[in-house]
């Protein structure tokens, strides 16, 4: 008998598992089908000395871990993490620990946008909820951008009288990108402060969560030193009633579905940019092209499983 994890006797090079050993007296019997190096793991079968069994720019997630451990390394060198600053603006909104006064709405991008940020393991500064000022602005950008490494703002940067952030920044830094042709999430304005990379989303709350999976998340990444960071797309089978134009790539919030050993997706509610239910009960993004108008029933079209977003 040997012991799971035992090492193999001298002259041996098969274990045969006791279940299928029948025993009596002193001689053993088991059916002829086993095969040598059957339940044996031998010394350097996956990785070699001198291979290399990690690169650099792989993101540590729990299975990466166990690998190094098995290999018995204990330390390894890994980049700095990213330290991102984040705030919402607008005089509409308020803390969500008060009764809602008439004409305001509650702050809830803020708390979104720091759980985002803390499930892909940055180092964050809240700086809270700035006024519709742009000399307040200012302030606080030059401040974020000199003890960050990356700036989040959410809301100011679409064309209204009161969106003071893209002028604000054009001033004190550089625009690279304002505006894209992504739905919802248009407003998205990219960019830079001194040394600190500046990503405005939109004020919309699903348009804010859109626009950070499907660009920011990725930028940041690449920040961080990740090697070739990317959504995880699959296909599925449409299924139901969509919507849309051609002109944007529209990433909508879809349900998928095992029906019959098919894999389907199905709108998941309200497809409008302040709809935060839909985002409760969807569990993927449903990408569709720019130029794909609304896909027919049974249509595979590519979609975004919520644990494959970067």
């Amino acid at each position: 008998r040997i012991m799971t994890g035992g090492e193999v006797p001298e002259g041996a090079d098969t274990v045969v598992k006791q279940e299928i050993v029948k025993a009596d007296d002193k001689e053993i019997t088991f059916p002829s089908e086993v095969r040598a190096d059957d339940n044996v793991r031998r010394k350097g079968e996956e990785i070699r000395s001198g291979d290399v069994c990690m690169t650099k720019g792989t993101l540590l997630h729990a299975p990466e871990i166990n690998f190094l451990a098995a290999l018995g390394i204990h330390k390894v060198t890994v980049f700095k993490k990213v330290k991102v600053g984040f705030f919402s603006t607008g005089d509409e909104l308020q803390s969500i620990d008060q009764p809602l006064a008439p004409g305001k709405i509650y702050d809830s991008n803020r708390y979104c946008i720091g759980a985002m940020l803390r499930e892909k393991g940055f180092d964050i500064i809240d700086y809270g909820v700035i006024k519709d000022n742009p000399e307040t602005l200012k302030e606080c950008l030059l401040r974020a951008s000199q003890e960050c490494d990356a700036v989040i703002t959410s809301g100011g940067v679409s064309v209204g009288e009161a969106d003071f952030t893209r002028k604000v920044v054009l001033e004190i830094g550089e625009l690279i990108s304002w505006h894209c042709l992504i739905k919802p999430g248009k407003p998205l304005a990219v960019g830079k402060i001194g040394k600190a990379y500046f990503f405005g989303l939109p004020g919309n709350p699903t348009a804010a969560q859109v626009t950070f999976y499907a660009i920011v998340s990725i930028a940041l990444a690449l920040l961080s030193g990740q090697k070739d960071p990317k959504l995880v797309y699959a296909l599925a089978a449409a299924k139901g009633k969509f919507k849309k134009n051609v002109g944007y790539t529209d990433f909508q919030r879809g349900l998928l579905t095992m029906e019959d050993g098919r894999v389907t997706v199905t709108p998941a509610g309200s497809q409008k940019t302040g709809a935060l239910k839909s985002m409760i009960k969807a569990n993927c993004f449903i990408y569709l092209a720019d130029n794909q108008a609304a896909p027919a029933d049974g249509e595979l079209i590519p979609v975004v499983p919520f644990w494959g977003a970067c």
